[in-house]
């Protein structure tokens, strides 16, 4: 699962690593260890999964929740509370992405929003690089923190950048910094990846820390729920549904 909520700037650059022996790695060489780093493409087809958290932010002492529903292939609702920020909740049904929360009320997403926060919990998306980011190219060895790592940049089907470091060792994605839409513009976010756990067949990051400029977030899961029987409900609020009556999915 990737971050759904924060638009990041990784805080420390990372450092060129030490002169790598031969040619660099293909990027599509890259994302295909790391399908196989995470069980490979059988790992994907889980039919439907909830995650549960926390959401902190630790410079401003705030913690609160987070649960992620998704629908495969590419359907999903975000929920998170926090004291003192209140309720938020984004989510795509059929074709159309939204949010809602205290500070901007509910609204819909443009169209680069919606593709980015469908594309965040697809159920195949370690699978879909070649369709999603149709230029990718390997641009350097770097050490991040302390991780020997390749750099990948690439442009998203929306036609913004992002930059994926894949570490040499595990084949992981352990960072990401993505040019983000939303509806303040086009912003840069990073995101670091841990604690890489087998859930349901998958391997995945329990742990991701997001940041955007001076901004901290950290998400926690503490369970992941995979296959279950009934799809988990992904109906917007009544204040959302009232801005979409013709949503594909939506009922008045």
């Amino acid at each position: 699962m990737r971050p759904l909520l924060l638009l990041l700037l990784l805080g420390c650059g990372p450092k060129r690593a030490p002169k790598s022996q031969g040619p660099l790695p293909t990027a599509d060489a890259l994302f295909a260890r790391n399908l196989e780093a995470i069980g490979g493409p059988a790992a994907l087809k889980r039919a439907n999964y909830v995650a549960y958290g926390t959401l902190s932010m630790p410079k401003q002492g705030l913690s609160g929740t987070i649960e992620v529903r998704v629908v495969c292939p590419d359907q999903n609702l975000t929920l998170s509370t926090v004291p003192g920020i209140g309720a938020m909740q984004t989510g795509v049904l059929g074709s159309v992405g939204w949010a809602t929360d205290q500070l901007m009320g509910p609204r819909l997403m443009g169209d680069k929003q919606a593709t980015q926060t469908r594309r965040s919990t697809h159920c195949d998306m370690p699978a879909r690089w070649a369709e999603d980011y149709p230029q990718r190219e390997t641009k350097a060895a770097e050490k991040l923190d302390d991780k020997d790592t390749f750099r990948v940049e690439a442009v998203g089907t929306e036609g913004l950048s992002h930059v994926f470091w894949f570490d040499a060792a595990t084949g992981h994605i352990v960072a990401q910094r993505d040019q983000m839409a939303s509806e303040m513009g086009t912003m840069p976010v990073t995101s670091t990846f841990e604690d890489f756990r087998a859930i349901g067949g998958l391997v995945q990051p329990m742990r991701v820390t997001q940041k955007m400029g001076p901004i901290s977030m950290v998400i926690q899961l503490d369970r992941v729920e995979t296959d279950l029987a009934t799809p988990p409900d992904l109906q917007p609020p009544p204040e959302v549904l009232s801005l979409l009556p013709a949503a594909p999915g939506a009922t008045p």
